[in-house]
This record gives C-alpha cells, sequence and structure tokens, in this order.
C-alpha cells in the first residue's frame, strides 16, 4: 500500500506557477534526491529508493465547484504498466485516467536498479534517477487540451493538503488543479517576502563622528558600537537570513573628515530560492577628508540560491575607504556542498562622480564543478574581494603582496584602486588572509563583533 500521494513534490519541487498544457511539461527545476526522498513507502529493496509520493490519481468526489481529488491512499486504482521503463497508466476508481511517461531514462551501467520497477504496489525509483526527475519527465491526460496549475512553491506534506480540480472555461475541456492546504485562504504564491531598508549619515562635529540621519525599516536594524572617534555600526537582518524575492536596501553617507566602520552582526544567509532571485543594494558615499571601512561578514550562500547583489561606492576627492566582500558556498563545517545556484554581483567605484572600476560577476548554473575548475576556484569554497582607495595606497603594493605570501591571492592596483581577489578552503583562513591585507593599510583588527 502507498503512503500518500503527492505528484507535486517530485515534478515541481519548489517551482511556482508551472502549467502543463498541451500534453507536455516544461522549465522545472532540477530536483535534488535529498528533496524527493523525504518520505519513503512501505516498499524497499535493494538500492531503491522510494519517491515522496507518487502519482495523482485517487478516489475523485464531485462537488459544486468541480471534483476533489484526495491525497489518500487510492482504492480501486490499477496500474497498466508492469515492465521496466514503460509508460505507466492509472486508473482511478470511476475510470479517470492519467498516464506518466518516463523519457530519456537509460540504464546506469554497473548500477542496481538502472531503471524503472512498476508493479501494483510500488513504483520505486533508484536514487540516481531521483535527482533527474524534473527534467526527464512528461506527463499527461487522456483528455485533449488538459491543464493544470501546481501550487505551493514549497514541499506541504501531504496529509493536510488538498487537490481541488476545477474547470477553467465553458465549452472547452480545460482544468486547473490548486494545490494548496486547507488553512490557507489565498493561493500560495502569495509568499511572505522580507524588505528592509537602512539609511543612514553621519558628519564630524568638533572632531567628533556624530549621526545626522538614521533610517530603518522592516528586516533591516542598525546599531552604533562604541563611542571613539571611529564608531562602528552594525547593521542586523533581524529575519534571520534572505531568500528568494527578499529585497535589501542599505544606503550609508560620510560627510568631510567623518570616520566611520561599517560591519555586519553575523554572516548573511542566502537561503535555496523558489524562483525569484533576492536582491541586496548597498550604496557608501564618503566625502572629502573622509574614512570609511566597509566590512561587512562572509554571505553564506545555501544550494539553490539566487542573489542579484549591487554594490555602488562614491568617493570625493580626498576621501579613503576600505571594503571587503566575502561569499562562502555552503556551510562547510556541515559538509554542505552547493550544487546549483545563481549569482550576479556587481560592484562600481566612482570618483567625484566618474566611474573608476568596474567588477561585474555571474556565476550559474552547477556552481560545485565551476568552482572545482583550477582557473575558476581550485577547489576552494571562500572568496572574498578586498578594495583599497587612498591616497599612498598604490605604493604599498610590495607589502601587500609579501604579507599574502602562503595565501591564495591576486593582487592588482589600476587608477588610483588597490584590489584584491582572495580564495581560500575555509572562512578561518580566508579571514587570516583578509586581516593581512586590510594591516597593510592601517587596520590592525578587525571589527569588534566579528569576533564575538
Amino acid at each position: 500500500m502507498l503512503e500518500g500521494v503527492a505528484l507535486s513534490q517530485i515534478l515541481l519541487g519548489h517551482a511556482e506557477g508551472v502549467e502543463i498544457r498541451h500534453l507536455s511539461l516544461g522549465g522545472l527545476p532540477e530536483a535534488a534526491a535529498n528533496q524527493v526522498l523525504a518520505v519513503r513507502t512501505q516498499a524497499m529493496t535493494g538500492t531503491y529508493v522510494a519517491p515522496y509520493l507518487l502519482m495523482i490519481a485517487a478516489r475523485r468526489f464531485p462537488t459544486s465547484g468541480g471534483f476533489v481529488i484526495t491525497p489518500a491512499i487510492m482504492l480501486g486504482m490499477t496500474v497498466n504498466a508492469t515492465s521496466p521503463g514503460a509508460d505507466l497508466a492509472l486508473t482511478t476508481q470511476d475510470g479517470t485516467g492519467f498516464t506518466f511517461i518516463p523519457r530519456h531514462l537509460s540504464p546506469v551501467s554497473g548500477q542496481a536498479g538502472g531503471g524503472l520497477e512498476v508493479g501494483r504496489e510500488k513504483w520505486l525509483i533508484s536514487a540516481h534517477y531521483s535527482a533527474m526527475l524534473a527534467e526527464n519527465w512528461h506527463a499527461q491526460s487522456i483528455q485533449a487540451n488538459f491543464k493544470m496549475t501546481f501550487y505551493p512553491s514549497y514541499v506541504i506534506c501531504p496529509v493536510v493538503a488538498s487537490f481541488a480540480l476545477r474547470r477553467v472555461g465553458w465549452g472547452c475541456n480545460l482544468w486547473r488543479m490548486d494545490f494548496s492546504p486547507p488553512y490557507m485562504t489565498s493561493k500560495m504564491e502569495a509568499h511572505q517576502r522580507a524588505a528592509g531598508q537602512l539609511d543612514i549619515a553621519l558628519a564630524d562635529k568638533a572632531g567628533q563622528t556624530r549621526l545626522t540621519r538614521f533610517y530603518q525599516q522592516g528586516c533591516l536594524k542598525a546599531r552604533r558600537v562604541g563611542h571613539g572617534d571611529t564608531p562602528e555600526l552594525v547593521a542586523m537582518n533581524i529575519s534571520g537570513g534572505i531568500a528568494g524575492g527578499d529585497s535589501i536596501s542599505m544606503a550609508f553617507e560620510l560627510g568631510e573628515n567623518a570616520k566611520a566602520v561599517f560591519t555586519t552582526q553575523a554572516a548573511e544567509r542566502i537561503y535555496r530560492s523558489l524562483g525569484d532571485p533576492a536582491y541586496v543594494s548597498t550604496k557608501l558615499f564618503a566625502a572629502s577628508g573622509a574614512s570609511l571601512a566597509y566590512l561587512p561578514q562572509e554571505t553564506i550562500l545555501f544550494d539553490g540560491f539566487s542573489l542579484d547583489r549591487s554594490l555602488e561606492i562614491d568617493l570625493s576627492e580626498g576621501a579613503t575607504f576600505i571594503g571587503v566582500e566575502s561569499l562562502v558556498f555552503g556551510r562547510l563545517a556541515m559538509g554542505e556542498v552547493v550544487q546549483r545556484g545563481l549569482l550576479r554581483d556587481k560592484i562600481n567605484i566612482r570618483c567625484n562622480g566618474r566611474l573608476i572600476w568596474r567588477d561585474v560577476a555571474t556565476v550559474k548554473g552547477h556552481i560545485f564543478s565551476c568552482l572545482n575548475l583550477p582557473g575558476v576556484g581550485g577547489a576552494a569554497r571562500v572568496a572574498a574581494s578586498l578594495f583599497a582607495v587612498g591616497q599612498g595606497f598604490s605604493e604599498m603594493m610590495p607589502q601587500l603582496r609579501q604579507r599574502l605570501e602562503g595565501h591564495v591571492a591576486g593582487v592588482s592596483s589600476h587608477g588610483g584602486i588597490v584590489f584584491v581577489r582572495l580564495l581560500a578552503e575555509d572562512t578561518i583562513t580566508l579571514r587570516l588572509a583578509v586581516m593581512a591585507a586590510l594591516s597593510t593599510f592601517g587596520r590592525k583588527t578587525l571589527p569588534r563583533v566579528w569576533l564575538s
């Protein structure tokens, strides 16, 4: 017997608004094995594992709004295929039929369970193929012009969910299938998203840097640490991380001769996206004679992340700036591997309104394979970009290279900007390299919050 039904868990994963139209299904994300295999059926043999769950056929009950297909154990179901790799035709008790056609599933040499095993009580798919489901399936109905829309965009236990099949229009055989839990009143594409904004300005008042503007909104908060001549501003994201569709905006302005350090309370986390990218925008301005250090903690990228990030730096003549941006691909201590993701990263530096530096990076697709390439990451899992603008910084290149000996680093200088790219196997090694580089430009320690 089967323990439940949730076709969307297998085919869609976290996709939103995907439609099955004219007997075909496309545009689905790749399904990872750990997403598909959250729950198993009772039948387990050898290397076979049963996906969570199986098919979309069940008893059908008439209602005033159309039909309801329940996620209960299917009674009276007939499986009309028994050979590995064959089409799986399902017939419910009242005669409604669905056919699910596996395609491009060739046996794996030397691997047990190299195909599909279909039977009346089990439909078991090897772990190798469970990761290919989203790319290798067509779904079709015996009705022409059959249309299905699936919700949600995230996994929901089928025990608390229901399938509702309703007619889309009259005079045609177009239907819509909504997947939503009974305790929700709206469709599940309306996800709750986090939005936050910081807008802070500081100015020099009688030799002391003072706040002149402070605005915080949404999930972003900021606190000032220390009362010396160089205060530290600590940004905090109280949402606990950034997911797809979230929007984060920060702006920091330093007046003439003001000094400040901007950092973050903790490493930022970019979680797996359900489709939309997360947007992070940071704008920094330093007037003449100002000294700004932009030293946020690392950004940790989770598998399946999608991040669109921009950093705009606008400096007046005579301003001093030091900045670091660090990326960590997965939680290394937990052995996580970032297989797929999308990163759009842009850094623009202007002096007196003139663009003097642009660094644009786009990484997408198979992140893990890309990082392993000798010309990209060489198996590194942590990367950082450090840039410094200030009088005499370009002359410090020999000292900088000497202090970075033993680290994987590239150093260059152009137009008054010193740029450093760092690679490391872990965050501890990266921080040692960052500290060595910062000390060259007069910073002896990391921000206090980094050490807590």
